[in-house]
């Protein structure tokens, strides 16, 4: 790829979807520009990825059809990606299953080619995808491959894929091992010098806690991050108010509670409508909003 090009990844913005479209767009014409088809490529499938954030799933795959047929035998990380991102379709639009097999041939594919990056993304994906054990497994394979590589994408990667076991444990009732991997997950957000990722990390540390009955360590985690400049305004302090509030009630302080509970209904309206309606039903009760 021409040296003049900036890095593919550079149009991501992750909180806004419509946002990186218009910087892969973009990137594309630039690389069409410098006539680099690889680049060309490698860009449209991200754009494929920031078209089906926004649930455009048959725009999306035909983008990628049009990146894979400029694939030529030496564009490996194209052809990667371009797996990837048929995968992420696959598993977005309500085909999990249907996204294994691809995901799985993107992991391989990325190992032979010691793209290490790349090999933990499909290896996370494999484990959102998968299910029980064998979801674990992937995780943890995952998170091998990050640790001993000295690649710095494949550690960009273990911030996410901590958080993803973590909640794993979570759900499954082992704590301990969920509250150990949040440890972990902030000290890697933290290295990578991302305080807002750290901060959800910080969060889930309190929410296990409570998980845990340890009500009173819950409480001062999230009320320290009622302050933290990266959160103020946005969902993620509905849903520091929302633990702050569940906290409240463990401790028998029920009317201190509502006042949380109602600036996290302000928060989350919008957001859990339509993932999580009981949830949201739940935070407006207890806000004293019905």
């Amino acid at each position: 790829m021409s040296a003049d090009l900036p890095s593919v990844d550079s149009g991501w913005n992750y909180y806004d979807p419509s946002a990186s479209e218009a910087n892969f767009r973009d990137l594309i014409e630039r690389g069409r520009s410098a006539n680099d088809q690889a680049y060309v490529a490698e860009a449209s499938t991200q754009l494929a990825r920031s078209i089906g954030m926004q649930r455009r799933f048959e725009q999306a795959l035909r983008i990628l059809d049009e990146a894979e047929a400029m694939l030529t035998d030496d564009m490996t990380r194209a052809h990667v990606r371009v797996l990837l991102e048929r995968g992420r379709v696959a598993n977005s639009s309500g085909n999990p299953g249907d996204s294994v097999t691809i995901f799985e041939r993107a992991f391989e594919l990325a190992k032979s080619a010691s793209l290490d990056g790349l090999a933990v993304d499909a290896a996370h994906m494999l484990g959102i995808a998968e299910v029980s054990d064998r979801s674990m497994t992937w995780t943890e394979r995952g998170i091998a491959i990050g640790e001993s590589s000295t690649d710095p994408k494949a550690k960009r990667w273990l911030g996410p894929i901590y958080n993803n076991l973590a909640w794993t444990h979570n759900n499954l009732g082992r704590h301990e091992e969920a509250l150990a991997l949040f440890e972990k997950d902030v000290t890697a957000w933290e290295s990578a010098g991302r305080p807002f990722e750290a901060s959800i990390a910080v969060w889930a540390q309190g929410t296990t806690l409570r998980m845990m009955g340890q009500v009173d360590r819950a409480l001062a985690i999230q009320e320290s991050l009622l302050d933290h400049p990266d959160r103020r305004g946005k969902p993620a302090e509905g849903f520091t108010h929302e633990e702050i509030g569940e906290c409240l009630i463990l401790l028998g302080r029920d009317a201190e509670a509502a006042p949380h509970f109602r600036i996290a209904f302000e928060r989350l309206d919008d957001r859990l409508q339509g993932s999580e309606p009981d949830r949201l039903t739940r935070i407006k009760r207890l806000a004293g909003l019905e």
